[in-house]
C-alpha cells in the first residue's frame, strides 16, 4: 500500500476511535420571580417559567454543539438545490452519464451562493 494512503487510513481510524464525552448542561440558578411586564400581563407565572427554562436549555444546547455536526447539517441543507441542478443538467444533456468535472462546474456556477473551490459540495 502507498505510504500516503496508509497514513490517511491510520488518521481516519484515529479520528473515528475518539469518543465524544457528553457535556452536561450548565446549571442555571433560578431567578426570583419578578414583576411581569405589561406585555405578558395575564399570563401565568408557571408558563413564563417553563418558557424561560426552555430558552435556557436551547441556549445551553447551542453552546455545546459539535462543529463537525453543524458543518454536516449545513451540507445536508444544500443537497436539494444541488440535486435539482444536477437533474436539470442530465435532462438538458439527454445523456445517461456525464463527466464529473462538467457536473461539478455546472453546480458551482448554478448554485445560489458561493461553493468553496476544491470542495465538491
Amino acid at each position: 500500500m502507498c505510504f500516503q494512503v496508509e497514513a490517511a487510513l491510520q488518521q481516519t481510524i484515529a479520528e473515528t476511535e475518539v469518543e465524544i464525552e457528553p457535556v452536561a448542561a450548565p446549571e442555571i440558578p433560578k431567578q426570583a420571580p419578578t414583576k411581569p411586564s405589561t406585555a405578558v400581563k395575564g399570563v401565568p407565572m408557571s408558563l413564563l417559567e417553563k418558557i424561560r427554562a426552555k430558552e435556557a436549555a436551547n441556549t445551553a444546547a447551542s453552546l455545546t454543539k459539535n462543529p463537525k455536526e453543524e458543518k454536516r447539517v449545513v451540507m445536508m441543507k444544500r443537497l436539494p438545490d444541488i440535486m435539482r441542478i444536477i437533474r436539470s443538467q442530465f435532462v438538458t444533456e439527454k445523456k445517461p452519464a456525464l463527466p464529473v468535472d462538467s457536473v461539478i462546474l455546472r453546480v458551482a456556477d448554478s448554485y445560489k451562493s458561493c461553493i468553496a473551490a476544491g470542495m465538491y459540495f
